[in-house]
């Protein structure tokens, strides 16, 4: 590891510690001032509320802060790691996907809020592959009362493959309920099964055209779909469209966040990212992707 390396990730603790300070300072000030009112009032109930004001309060004073810090961690850290792994690479920590790019894929419901971050254009193995981290909730109101739900949260990845399809196909994954595919009979979209039972417990397929869904859909990709949620044990989804996979991982979480709480290590985060980034290399091992059939043009 270089010198001006090491210099960036001592000012970054530096700057982690600092950020941590206020907020031990706020906590700490929130603490005293309920302490006194309860003593004064004696009511120790008011210890109940205070503290999550001086949660709040905390956040809102450092949240400026904390987004700096957590872009330049990005650039410095997480760049070094993508210089191991991809021959090229682009990585923009505050792009995404466009809302326009998901919703034309006509796959979630409307979705009242969307952020997308953590973009990423890279060629593994001569193979282009796109990805994001996505976030789209909505509001749901009842009566007088309304609450954010999260359709989805977690990475997007979009690789690119030569064979033409003229249709799309979804493959959802069957506990995912956030879809625009609620129905068996869809005005827009088949659904079908196929002869693998565990299959069609995992996943609803839904297609404009039965033959290229079932072209797509060989026995050893279904024998690899199902080997992959099983590794992931969350929901994914799966859509072929415009000449494009298009792959969700309903993860919950975002990736290449750095941990606030803890000092920086590089090699402990070298290993944690090079686990998430080994996501995108197990899909393209998996699915093949390397073969002629999804092979970019070169």
């Amino acid at each position: 590891m270089n010198v001006q390396i090491n210099d960036d990730l001592n000012v970054l603790e530096e700057e982690r510690k600092a950020i941590n300070q206020v907020k031990a300072s706020v906590y700490a000030f929130t603490f005293i001032i309920g302490a006194i009112l309860s003593i004064m009032l004696q009511n120790y109930t008011i210890l109940i509320f205070i503290i999550p004001i001086g949660i709040v309060l905390s956040t809102v004073l450092t949240n400026s802060r904390t987004s700096k810090f957590k872009s330049l961690y990005k650039r410095i850290i997480i760049l070094e790691i993508f210089k191991k792994l991809f021959s090229q690479y682009t990585y923009n920590p505050e792009q995404g996907f466009s809302y326009e790019l998901i919703k034309k894929l006509d796959l979630f419901e409307k979705a009242d809020r969307y952020i997308s971050s953590d973009y990423i254009h890279a060629e593994y193995q001569n193979i282009e592959m796109q990805m994001s981290d996505i976030d789209l909730t909505k509001i749901v109101r009842r009566g007088k009362h309304s609450k954010r739900i999260t359709i989805f949260k977690g990475q997007w990845y979009i690789f690119n493959f030569n064979k033409q399809f003229k249709s799309e196909v979804q493959i959802l994954d069957s506990s995912f309920i956030y879809t625009n595919r609620h129905d068996f009979f869809d005005s827009k979209f088949n659904k079908i099964e196929t002869e693998n039972v565990e299959f069609n417990k995992n996943y609803f397929v839904f297609t404009k055209n039965d033959f290229e869904a079932f072209y797509i859909l060989t026995p050893q990709i279904i024998e690899k779909l199902n080997e992959f949620k099983k590794r992931l044990n969350c929901q994914v989804l799966f859509v072929f469209k415009d000449n494009k996979l298009h792959i969700g991982v309903n993860s919950h979480r975002d990736y290449f966040e750095p941990d606030m709480d803890s000092p920086i290590n590089i090699n402990s985060i070298e290993q944690k990212t090079l686990q998430e980034i080994n996501v995108i290399i197990s899909l393209i091992k998996d699915l093949n992707l390397e073969k002629n059939l999804f092979r970019k043009e070169v």
